[in-house]
């Protein structure tokens, strides 16, 4: 999606550009991912992705009515290395 989004579709006010962040990563934050498909459960609780490609997320978030949209961007991201 290369058009942002400007305007809530549900009370017609102005949407201003933000991100999810996720702490999966260590407790570091990262922006959240959109992955393909259903996570592969791990045994102590989590969720792996491996070989899927993962789209970053845009958020937006109405200034007026507090609503969210949600977008994955359209090229993939490139699952980064376990150092």
């Amino acid at each position: 999606m290369d058009t942002p989004v400007t305007t809530c579709i549900r009370c017609g006010e102005n949407m201003e550009e933000g991100f999810i962040v996720d702490f999966a990563d260590n407790d570091n934050p990262v922006p959240s991912r959109w992955v393909p498909g259903v996570p592969e459960k791990l045994t102590m609780g989590g969720a792996a992705w491996s070989n899927k490609k993962c789209h970053g997320v845009r958020a937006y978030r109405c200034t007026g009515c507090g609503a969210l949209e949600f977008f994955a961007d359209a090229e993939p991201w490139a699952k980064p290395d376990k150092h």
